[in-house]
């Protein structure tokens, strides 16, 4: 028994080899003489026919056990589509690669919000603002009227605001102050000459009493004023509407002298005020310094230091608040 199963593994052995070689037509299968052509070995890796193709991919190894599931090419057949592109073993994530690296993190950048038609912002991202988007054509705030007087918007869409309009001249609340019909226009807690935008007007510094004072004087030391010799006598007048309100008396023998001596007036914005400076002689018609020389008081008069004055004297004075 044990030589026929000897016999019977050899006997299927070489009938594989037998079967995995396989004969060309018309070609000599023996290895003797006669040049023909070797038959085609499908397991060697030979083009032992030579036709051009070695093993599995040879056409004559088609029906061979061993090329069973190859391809006419020679590669196995998997039974998946080759795609031509190599497996790099990464995960697919079935996400389309963009180039970028996707870290995971959202887009935080502006992001299109609706329009807010009176914000002042670009809200949607298209390069119009408020009521220059079209988005805004319908919204009440983007609708064209006349002017509001003083709710700080541009109702008339001219570029201009409430009391800058032309619109709203004469129209409360841009009227302004009227400084004498007793009403408070601008409604700032001040009524006409109480309100500041009155205090520069004349009828409104006028109309009450004053100081006029007489500050200071100075000669010309070169100027011969006593036909004795020396220093003048000073004496100033003041005059209001001609009349003589003001005589400082004479400061014996002295070119220059402080005097701060002075009168309470009332004035009103159409008084005239008189100013004159002599060199005073006892018993005799005093000596003219500064000829008489009147002026119309104005609101810039007030509260400051006057200068009259010619070659020979000089005569400061002022209209000051009692």
């Amino acid at each position: 028994m044990r030589s026929l199963g000897l016999l019977i593994f050899v006997s299927l052995s070489v009938a594989a080899c037998a079967e995995d070689t396989v004969a060309s037509s018309g070609r000599s299968s023996g290895g003797g003489g006669g040049g023909g052509t070797a038959a085609e070995n499908c397991l060697d890796g030979v083009d032992n026919d030579l036709d051009g193709s070695i093993d599995c991919a040879d056409s004559d190894c088609g029906a061979a056990g061993a090329c069973q599931g190859f391809s006419d090419t020679g590669v196995q057949d998997t039974g998946t589509t080759d795609t031509g592109v190599q497996d790099t073993g990464v995960q697919d994530t079935g996400s389309t690669d963009t180039g970028v690296q996707d870290t995971g993190n959202p887009d935080t950048g502006p992001q299109p919000q609706p329009e807010n038609c009176i914000d002042g912002l670009d809200n949607d991202l298209d390069g119009r603002a408020d009521c220059a988007d079209s988005d805004c054509a319908a919204a009440g705030a983007c609708q064209t009227g006349p002017e509001i007087c003083g709710n700080n918007f541009d109702d008339d869409r001219n570029g201009v605001a409430d009391c800058a309009d032309s619109a709203c001249v004469n129209i409360d609340p841009c009227i302004g102050e009227n400084c004498f019909d007793g009403v408070d226009n601008d409604r700032d807690g001040f009524t006409d000459c109480a309100d500041a935008l009155c205090l520069g007007l004349n009828e409104c510094v006028f109309y009450r009493e004053f100081n006029i004072v007489v500050e200071s004087v100075a000669y010309d030391t070169s100027y011969g004023w006593d036909p004795f010799g020396g220093a003048p006598d000073p004496l100033v007048q003041v005059f209001v509407n001609g009349a003589l309100v003001l005589d400082t008396g004479y400061y014996d023998s002295l070119y220059s002298v402080s005097m701060n001596d002075s009168v309470t007036v009332y004035l009103s914005p159409s008084d005239t005020i008189g100013i004159a400076a002599y060199d005073y002689d006892s018993g005799s018609t005093n000596e003219v310094a500064f000829p008489l020389t009147t002026y119309s008081i104005s609101a810039e008069f007030v509260g400051v230091s006057l200068t009259s004055e010619n070659s020979i004297a000089t005569v400061n004075w002022s209209i000051r608040y009692p």
